[in-house]
């Protein structure tokens, strides 16, 4: 079909509008060539609509698919982020519990140095 329409291009680019009239005018399948014209370049004019929307709907699909994909990746990158804090907090509370009980101990062993030399020194007098 665009071939055909470029070859009537073609070979009438270089014909006066009288050749053409004459043309018309003495054949008589002029009527259903030209009718037959308008359909090719109607068939023409919607498939290149039905291009145009493809190809506007793929570029739109692309984009939601894009989008969801940016924020899925921003909920996996909030969740880590979360999960990271989470484990963080865990840490710290562990070697705080950790840090306790040994400061207890430090705090006892130095109570009990204290008593011994106390009697140490009770003994002594």
């Amino acid at each position: 079909e665009y071939s055909a329409l470029c070859d009537v291009t073609d070979l009438t680019s270089t014909d006066t509008f009288d050749l053409f009239y004459g043309m018309y005018k003495f054949n008589d399948r002029s009527r259903d060539y030209l009718d037959q014209l308008r359909q090719n370049l109607a068939l023409i004019d919607r498939k290149l609509a039905a291009k145009e929307a493809y190809i506007a709907a793929s570029h739109e699909m692309r984009n939601t698919d894009r989008q969801r994909l940016i924020s899925e990746c921003k909920k996996l990158l909030q969740d880590v982020v979360l999960n990271s804090q989470a484990e963080a907090n865990v840490q710290m509370n562990h070697s705080t519990q950790t840090e306790q009980p040994e400061a207890a101990v430090a705090n006892t062993s130095k109570s009990v140095v204290d008593k011994t030399s106390e009697s140490t020194t009770e003994k002594g007098k």
